[in-house]
């Protein structure tokens, strides 16, 4: 079939554990998954691979003790810090999960080298429903100004309709989620064990072809992923049909 992996999801589960198998702190679990992160970046940077949406922190998360949240940002702003030029990097969830020291790194990041090899999107404070529920009021904020927008301009009430109706659409829903800038997402891979997407871009991975992998996030390796990516070029994507 030989099909493209432009955008692969990761969800890096098994940090804790790995922490607790190879008897270190919870804070040096992340730091150990933080450079099996960064080995992969470098694996598959300038690879047909554009494209890594990574579950950093997910809003379920923030129930966690604030040792272990610490540890998380600390390591979420060591990569801002320190990642390649060649890699881009963008960012999605709900600012009210991320504390403000980090979420100020964040709003000061740019991307100063326009030409990258691939983009790592992390989700930070991010949950799927969450997002689609925020999705869905810019949807509406959109169609309120596009409805007043029609009667500025004395629009009849059938094209005002027409107007209104374009909006609620699958693409138009599409462009009010946080991950819209994205390209398609075909796959998703999760390490450590467990079998569900644990409110991860539900709505995007309508689609995408599901990996799921008993090996703790720190101890993934690029050949891994590979694997997946190769088992994925032979799969037939029908699409529904």
């Amino acid at each position: 079939m030989d099909n493209k992996a432009t955008h692969i999801g990761l969800i890096i589960d098994g940090n804790r554990r790995w922490a607790r198998n190879n008897g270190v702190s919870i804070g040096d679990g992340y730091k150990a998954g933080l450079i099996a992160l960064e080995n992969v970046i470098r694996h598959f940077a300038g690879s047909e691979v554009k494209c890594i949406s990574v579950y950093a922190f997910s809003s379920e998360n923030d129930k966690r003790s604030s040792d272990e949240k610490s540890a998380i940002m600390k390591v979420i702003g060591e990569f801002i810090d320190k990642h390649p030029d060649n890699v881009a990097l963008s960012f999605v969830g709900d600012e009210r999960f991320i504390p403000d020291e980090l979420l100020k790194k964040i709003h000061d990041f740019n991307n100063d080298n326009k030409e990258f090899d691939i983009l790592i999107n992390v989700c930070i404070g991010y949950g799927a429903r969450n997002d689609i529920v925020r999705g869905a009021r810019r949807l509406l904020e959109r169609a309120i100004d596009t409805l007043a927008l029609c009667q500025e301009e004395g629009l009849s009430e059938n094209d005002t309709s027409k107007q209104i109706d374009a909006l609620f659409t699958e693409e138009g829903f599409g462009k009010c989620l946080s991950t819209s800038f994205l390209p398609p997402l075909d796959m998703i891979i999760r390490f450590g064990g467990e079998k569900r997407l644990s409110n991860f871009m539900l709505y995007e991975a309508a689609y995408a072809e599901l990996y799921f992998s008993d090996t703790l996030w720190p101890d993934a390796t690029s050949s891994e992923i590979e694997e997946c990516i190769q088992e994925f070029k032979k799969t037939k994507r029908n699409y529904g049909e």
